[in-house]
Parts: structure tokens; C-alpha cells; sequence
């Protein structure tokens, strides 16, 4: 250091962040005020009653839905159906108009539910006159609901969360959404199966319907799987009917359980193996259930939460009823043991309607081929083998194009593995993964 450097000249050079911390005691007369009205008391009963509200809310909710869907007019879905047809050839145009198409769908469906009565005050940016005009006749007096009156203004966030399910926007949490993009298609698949069964193994078809007798109050399969028929799955109790009809009814009380479709099915082919060697698609997907009631027992991810006991016990809730005992078309099933018995079974199905996430290719490629890209390399080759080299330009875009596909099917991967140069690769099948 310089003889003549001074210390003063070292400070002050870079400032430092520093937090106070004060606690704010109320004193005499504003102690009195305080403990006098109850602030802090009434404050604490609203956060607590603000949980409780949220439910009451969230069932009138979901008693509007199905009222709202249950007067939508019946349309015709054969617009749909053709458009997500045209798009398996994967152009452009055929992309575009089933975007289109969806969108009108989704149009439709938002315009009966925002025009049926009360919506505006269900989604209002508060629920006062939800609260004013609307609950006192549809759920009487409700002390959770009374807590917050002159204090709606709690709901703003939730108001506007709730909002956007009745959106026709492309929101995966909106119920057009889960009508048009999610349900449809999945019923769809359903009917092809119905008619795999009727045209293979009619009996499955017989045998069920015979069984479900009662349950089908006079309906026939064929009016259950046949297009149009969709326009009676919008309803939480539509889609819990048709769940039903394919997983069947559980027992009560001790009684037999009423066997669905599916159950049917499996029985078929472990009875006639030359069937199941077919590898036909004859297992049905049961539907989602409706927005919002698919929220009906607590989860971690929707919920806050001020202390670890409450995290705690919603994790344990959680998992008792939704891996434990999850409600699938009506029976109740430990999801972890379903798990372990499909994946034991992989090869009884169909391979060509199974299919592997196009993220999830590096890491079944590193397990397999200890290669993050061999996977990648192998569809590239397969591609060229069919399309032609990639060096021609026309070429490589419809190999590129096809590369981008968002999953490939476990039959596809295997086939471009067992044509690959490499004999140690080419032994190696991805349901062994």
C-alpha cells in the first residue's frame, strides 16, 4: 500500500444490500380497536372459509356444465370424424382444415354454455352477485359463503381461473377442449373396435349386451357406438355411462359385478389364442371425465397450502384414491399393480397402437444401444429406405417431415430396428426396454 493511502479512500465503493427486519406490535387504543372488531379473527376465518367456498362454487360449477350441455342441441359430428381422417396423410392442408374444424366444434359448444343462465355472474371478475342472487335459491345459507360478503374480491385470481374453462380457445383445462380435442377421438377409436368385434368375435358384443341388460335401460350397443351417439357422452353422466358400458358396474353391498365390454374381450382371447394372434385393436379407451370433475378428491398440484401437515396429508389422499383406489369406468383399481401386470403383457397387444413418446427416443436408445442417438439414426435410415437418399432435397424434407412425427408406434420402431445393417442391433426389440 502507498505511504500516503488512506482507508477512508476503501469505503463506500460497492453498496451492500442489507433487510431490516421490525415487527408492528398495536398499542393502547388501536389494541383495543383490534381485538374489539375482530380484525385479525375475521381474517382468519375467511382464509379458512376460503377453501370451503371455493368447493361451493366449483359445484355449482359443475352443476351449470351439465345443465348447460345437457339442452346443447344434437349436431352432427361427421364433419369432425372426416376432417381428423384426411389429416392421417399428415399435409398442411389437411392439418389446417381440421384446425378449422375443431375450432368450429369448440365454438359451439363454448356459445351453449356461455349463453345458459347465470354464466355471467359465474364468471364475473368476482362472484358477489353469484353469491347474492344465485346461491341463496340453489344452496340456501352457506356460513362459508356468508363470510365473505363486502369481501368477493378474495376470488379474483379463481374467478378468472374458472373463466377459462369455458373458453373456446385451444386451452387443454376448457371444456370444448376436452369435448373436441380429447373425447371425440378416443370415441372414435371405440367405434372401430365395436365393429372389430362385430365383424371377429360377435359373441364379445352378444355376451355384453346380454349382461349390461339392465344397465342399458333399452339401448342397444349399436346405438351406443354408432357416430351421433356422442351427442349423449358430453355430460359428466353421459361420459360416466359410457365408462361403464365398456369397463362395467362395481358391485355393492357384496353383489356381482357387471362385467363391461372389455372384460368380454380379454375373456374372448384367452380363449381363442388364434384370435389374439391377430393382434386386432379390441380393447375400448374409456372417455375423460368433464372438466372439473375430475377434481373431486384433493391434489397437491391445484391446491396452496400454509403447513406441512396439509401438504402432507393431500399427498396421502392423493395417492389412496388415485393410485390405491382409482376410479376407472366404474370398478376401483390400484393403478401400480395394473401397471406391473400391463407392462408383464405388453406382447398380447397390439404393437401398432401402442406407441413411445418422440422425447422419450434418446432415452430408450441410451438404455438399449448405450447411444443417446442410435435410435434417431436407425428411423433416418429406415426413411431413406423407403422415401429414397436424402441427399435429393424432395427427399429429405418428407424424411425430416416424418421425423418430427410427436410418437412412433412400438411395431414402427421395431421394424426399422430389425432392418437395421447390424445384426447385434437388429435382435434387439423396445418392448424388452
Amino acid at each position: 500500500m502507498a505511504k500516503n493511502t488512506k482507508l477512508s479512500q476503501f469505503t463506500g465503493l460497492y453498496p451492500v444490500s442489507k433487510t431490516l427486519r421490525f415487527e408492528l406490535k398495536p398499542m393502547g387504543k388501536t389494541l383495543e380497536k383490534i381485538k374489539e372488531t375482530g380484525i385479525i379473527e375475521n381474517d382468519k376465518k375467511r382464509h379458512n372459509d376460503y377453501f370451503d367456498a371455493k368447493k361451493i362454487i366449483d359445484k355449482y360449477h359443475k352443476y351449470f356444465i351439465d345443465a348447460a350441455l345437457s339442452k346443447f342441441p344434437r349436431i352432427d359430428w361427421n364433419p369432425l370424424k372426416e376432417a381428423i381422417e384426411r389429416s392421417l396423410d399428415r399435409s398442411d392442408a389437411s392439418k389446417k382444415k381440421l384446425e378449422k374444424t375443431q375450432t368450429e366444434f369448440r365454438k359451439k359448444i363454448a356459445k351453449a354454455l356461455t349463453t345458459h343462465d347465470h354464466y355471467k355472474e359465474l364468471t364475473a371478475s368476482t362472484p358477489k352477485e353469484l353469491f347474492l342472487k344465485v346461491f341463496p335459491d340453489h344452496f340456501g345459507k352457506q356460513p362459508a359463503i356468508d363470510t365473505f360478503d363486502g369481501f368477493s374480491s378474495y376470488f379474483t385470481g379463481f374467478q378468472e381461473n374458472r373463466q377459462n374453462i369455458y373458453s373456446d380457445e385451444a386451452i387443454s383445462t376448457a371444456i370444448p377442449y376436452r369435448l373436441v380435442h380429447d373425447n371425440f377421438p378416443k370415441f372414435l377409436s371405440n367405434i372401430e373396435v365395436y365393429k372389430t368385434l362385430k365383424d371377429n368375435a360377435p359373441s364379445v358384443l352378444s355376451d355384453a349386451e346380454n349382461e349390461l341388460k339392465d344397465f342399458l335401460n333399452g339401448k342397444s350397443l349399436a346405438n351406443i357406438f354408432e357416430l351421433n351417439a356422442y351427442n349423449d357422452v358430453l355430460t359428466q353422466s353421459g361420459i360416466d355411462f359410457f365408462n361403464q358400458v365398456i369397463g362395467g358396474i362395481s358391485g355393492e353391498g357384496g353383489e356381482k359385478k357387471t362385467r363391461g365390454i372389455n372384460e368380454f374381450s380379454n375373456l374372448y382371447r384367452q380363449q381363442h389364442p388364434e384370435f389374439a394372434q391377430k393382434r386386432l385393436a379390441t380393447k375400448m379407451i374409456p372417455l375423460y371425465k368433464q372438466i372439473l370433475s375430475d377434481r373431486e378428491t384433493k391434489s397437491f398440484i391445484l391446491e396452496s397450502y400454509s403447513t406441512d401437515s396439509q401438504v402432507q396429508e393431500s399427498v396421502k389422499e392423493f395417492f389412496e384414491s388415485q393410485i390405491l383406489n382409482c376410479d376407472i369406468a366404474g370398478r376401483k383399481v390400484n393403478v401400480l399393480k395394473e401397471l406391473s401386470s400391463l407392462i408383464k403383457r405388453i406382447t398380447e397387444f397390439d404393437l401398432g397402437s401402442i406407441y413411445v413418446n418422440q422425447e422419450e427416443l434418446s432415452n430408450i436408445s441410451l438404455e438399449l444401444f448405450k447411444s443417446w442417438n442410435t435410435i434417431n439414426a436407425i428411423l433416418f435410415k429406415n426413411a431413406e429406405n423407403r422415401i429414397g437418399s436424402a441427399e435429393k432435397a424432395a427427399n429429405k424434407k418428407k424424411i425430416d417431415a416424418w421425423m418430427k412425427n410427436n410418437e412412433f408406434s412400438i411395431a414402427t420402431l421395431n421394424l426399422a430396428i430389425a432392418e437395421s445393417d447390424s445384426e447385434e442391433i437388429s435382435r434387439v426389440k423396445i418392448e424388452s426396454y
